[in-house]
């Protein structure tokens, strides 16, 4: 607090654009400290406290000043150029999801009626913003084309640009994404698997759905015969303690090795430290709490005691994983088991997704006669999701290792010990737009690693089993203005074909996604992937921002292939992803001034958006500078859009 020339104590406060209940507290002239509501607000809730909107209010910062000078000409945006008279483009396929630098890769691509065209021939770029990388013409082409490319020596995501010609005539277009990294956990866009019921009639098929979806990584959720037994050698068998449909092995094994062939990689579900019964009893090494009484999980973390005394289920044994324990050995045995391809057990995964059951930050660890008893669990757990990223990384190069950090619990301790950020985000505890924004941007921004979210449906208010499109659309755009993704689809049925979503938190709760969310899923996956080293991945780094607008959140990015990138998301009067969205006004041409955080040269701006076809390769905008300041029209702005401003 600031004391004023005249006797008033002060304070500035800077405050998300939201509603807000507040009250004052006041020393009155009998000096007894009384709470006051806002007396310039007129709106009150049932307790006396003022209602206020703050996101009317407009904060005029330098940045935002509108420098004076000519109008600039809106971007003339023709929607598609695609001509879907006689023959076409049908599909594009890239045979491997992501690649290595200077690694081959195929593209497959499927045309349709040839015959209507005298002289058939493809022109297939690969480009980057405006800069052209890669050329080549075909004069033959056959209905089923295959086309070998080389990927770029530089980590990105590359525009390929296809063009179907008679003669010299350009009779179609299409485009997909050429994705480069040397490790996919820099650019993940997360899928899932949950059900292993019944055997899959194209696995191929399957697997192309992901592709399509630009999905490189895939969760694969209880597929095993209990907690702590992570590698079957039985081709049927039941998940304890949950006894229910069979598990086919098989089935499993054949989502992997069709996963395999694209280069997608299969991610094992474990959960961090607990073992079904039948685990414990062969090896009986728990976790306790502070009276050495061995922990449960059955819902919530309770001790096996509380349980039997109140007539609850116990589920799963909490598991003593400290590096002393004799369970340390057995469950690291286990999991290169499920890493290896040994033909002992029925499965080689990727890596794994190492869950957990929701920890308050002061949570001890405590197990029989180890010297980490007393030390926050917090700082157990990073010790052995680190053991296992290490064993990973030593058996499979590109294996990717997360933990679930549930509600954020452990994320200060989890950067260093994992290849991205997994975080499951339930309303209850940040069910705000900005929070999602802020979860990945505020942790990204530490050590630039990916941050995947996952949220609910179920979680929305009233309950929902889907999210609708505006809501979906609002919650990929939250996640992506913060540089940071959202875990959305799985489960493809090949053969309606159909893709699911999540549901609950339980895996198996999924349910069919709609044509129009899976579409906007395709569009804002496509923008990712397209935008790969320039505004997510190891070499961006978060920038402060002071742009302005009216409805909006912004967040700033500079990567280091010298782009300075400004990230939008248009909420209007939306301040919640766990409620209905009411869409606000699209901006249109909105004009923007703002300073380069450094002395350089601006050399061209662009601007994209996945809520437009004719955006999703970002476009060239007119700019001028006044003096320090750059300013240009925002074309069209629906939900979510990015400002690429490349400099010198």
């Amino acid at each position: 607090m600031k004391k004023s020339p005249g006797g008033i104590w002060f304070k500035y406060v800077t405050l998300k654009p939201r509603i807000y209940q507040y009250k004052y507290v006041v020393l009155d002239e009998a000096s007894n400290f009384t709470w006051y509501p806002d007396p310039f607000v007129k709106e009150k809730d049932k307790d006396e406290n003022s209602i206020f909107d703050f996101s009317r209010i407009i904060i005029l910062s330098e940045e935002r000043f509108l420098v004076k000078g000519r109008k600039l000409d809106p971007l003339d945006l023709k929607k598609g150029t695609r001509n879907r008279s006689g023959a076409r483009i049908q599909k594009i396929i890239v045979e491997k999801v992501w690649l290595k630098p200077g690694q081959t890769n195929s593209l497959i691509l499927t045309l349709a009626d040839l015959k209507k065209i005298k002289n058939p021939s493809l022109l297939i770029n690969i480009k980057q913003m405006d800069k052209t990388l890669f050329s080549t013409n075909i004069s033959k082409v056959k209905p089923l084309q295959t086309v070998s490319v080389m990927a770029p020596e530089e980590e990105g995501g590359y525009l390929i640009e296809c063009f179907l010609k008679d003669t010299n005539k350009i009779i179609d277009r299409d485009i997909h994404v050429l994705s480069v990294a040397n490790r996919i956990s820099d650019d993940l866009r997360y899928g899932f698997y949950a059900n292993w019921d019944r055997t899959g009639k194209n696995y191929d098929k399957k697997t192309q759905m992901f592709a399509d979806l630009y999905i490189n990584a895939i969760e694969y959720y209880d597929y095993f015969p209990a907690h702590g037994n992570y590698a079957p050698t039985e081709d049927v068998y039941q998940f304890e303690p949950f006894f229910g449909k069979n598990i086919l092995t098989g089935d499993i094994q054949d989502k992997i090795k069709a996963a395999r062939k694209r280069n997608i990689l299969s991610l094992a579900y474990i959960a961090a430290y607990a073992a079904s019964e039948s685990i414990y009893k062969k090896y009986p090494y728990a976790m306790t709490d502070g009276n050495g009484i061995p922990l449960i999980f059955n819902g919530s973390v309770m001790t096996e005691q509380q349980a039997r005394e109140q007539g609850k289920p116990v589920w799963f044994y909490l598991m003593a994983i400290a590096g002393d324990s004799r369970w340390y050995p057995v469950i690291m045995k286990e999991l290169k088991r499920t890493l290896d391809d040994s033909p002992d057990d029925l499965v080689s995964f990727d890596g794994f997704e190492i869950d957990s059951y929701g920890h308050s930050e002061d949570d001890r660890y405590y197990s029989e006669k180890s010297r980490y008893n007393g030390e926050l669990l917090s700082l157990v757990l990073k010790k052995y999701v680190g053991d296992v990223r290490q064993l990973t990384h030593s058996m499979k190069p590109s294996g990717l290792v997360s933990f679930n950090c549930v509600n954020e619990y452990g994320m200060k301790n989890i950067y260093d010990v994992v290849d991205f950020i997994f975080v499951e985000n339930w309303s209850g505890y940040k069910n705000g737009l900005d929070d999602l924004i802020d979860i990945c941007y505020e942790n990204r921004g530490k050590k630039n690693k990916r941050v995947i979210l996952k949220v609910y449906p179920a979680d929305t208010k009233p309950g929902s089993k889907s999210f609708d499109p505006k809501s979906t659309s609002y919650i990929l755009g939250a996640a992506m203005t913060g540089g940071g993704s959202v875990m959305v689809a799985g489960e493809p049925d090949e053969e309606k074909p159909q893709m699911h979503a999540l549901n609950t938190l339980y895996y198996p709760d999924n349910v069919v996604m709609s044509s129009e969310n899976r579409t906007i899923l395709q569009n804002y996956y496509f923008f990712d992937a397209l935008l790969y080293g320039i505004k997510h991945g190891p070499q961006v780094s978060n920038i402060k921002t002071e742009i302005t607008i009216p409805g909006c959140t912004v967040r700033g990015f500079n990567s280091d292939k010298n782009f300075l990138i400004f990230s939008f998301l248009h909420h209007g009067m939306n301040y919640q992803w766990d409620i209905p969205i009411k869409q606000p006004e699209e901006l249109k041409n909105y004009e923007i001034a703002f300073k380069l955080p450094f002395k350089r040269k601006v050399m061209d701006v662009y601007y994209g958006s996945p809520d437009y076809q004719e955006l999703l390769i970002p476009q060239k905008l007119d700019f001028e500078i006044k003096g320090k300041h750059v300013r240009t029209l925002l074309p069209r702005l629906k939900v979510y859009g990015v400002l690429l401003i490349r400099y010198r």
